[in-house]
């Protein structure tokens, strides 16, 4: 604890990764949970072990993947959430700067870190012929980011585009940068968008996410749209 206070005052991650790190669920409650997950799916109300506990796997989870990538050496700007489960990180092989789709990942890092998802910002190749780059991971699935600066439906469709053309993105994130975001403005985006199924400009999403520069706006997965 002297050390992690140590850490903390000066800027620095606590170590996860201690020698007494309980990092899974104890075997008789995860198959006492697999056994009951029926009667779980239908109570009206749950035991305070159930509920105390609901994030419990997600954030031991997110704990071995943090500690991974910490002990690989080849992420920067790493960062757990013990709360929530978040994390996020940077390869040493992706892109730096200060241009405004960088500024844009790093909206989507630290919100994501804050909601409880894992971003990775993956490493990016310049040196293939034609290879079009995602920009890393959100919660595991391949992420394209995209502005939709004027919060238009056109604007909104333009953002998806650019998504589309990245091979295998599978996550469409589209950042609102003027906090101009509506619900209408996006579900004609999303008509507009849709309307071009059958050509090399639409794919199917996993899921869209909307995002402000603080708070996820929208979120659908493709199985709820």
């Amino acid at each position: 604890m002297w050390e992690d206070n140590a850490r903390l005052l000066r800027g620095e991650e606590p170590i996860y990764n201690s020698q007494n790190d309980v990092s899974e669920l104890p075997k008789e409650y995860t198959e006492w949970i697999k056994d009951n997950e029926e009667r779980i799916g239908r109570a009206k109300s749950l035991p305070y072990f159930l509920r105390d506990n609901a994030n419990v796997e997600k954030i031991a989870s997110r704990r071995k993947q943090y500690n991974t990538l910490h002990d690989s050496g080849k992420y920067t700007d790493l960062h757990f959430n013990r709360n929530n489960g978040g994390v996020m990180a940077s390869h040493i092989g992706h892109t730096v700067g200060k241009s405004k789709g960088l500024k844009y990942e790093e909206y989507v890092a630290n919100v994501g870190y804050k909601t409880g998802h894992s971003v990775i910002l993956g490493v990016e190749r310049h040196d293939l012929h034609k290879v079009r780059n995602t920009e890393g991971t959100w919660d595991d699935l391949s992420m394209e980011i995209a502005g939709a600066e004027t919060g238009t439906p056109n604007n909104i469709r333009e953002a998806l585009k650019h998504c589309a053309k990245k091979p295998n993105a599978q996550v469409a994130i589209v950042i609102f940068p003027n906090d101009n975001f509506t619900r209408e403005a996006l579900f004609d985006g999303l008509r507009k968008y849709n309307g071009l199924k059958g050509t090399t400009q639409f794919r199917q999403f996993e899921e869209i996410i909307c995002l402000s520069k603080n708070a996820i706006l929208w979120n659908k997965k493709r199985a709820e749209r």
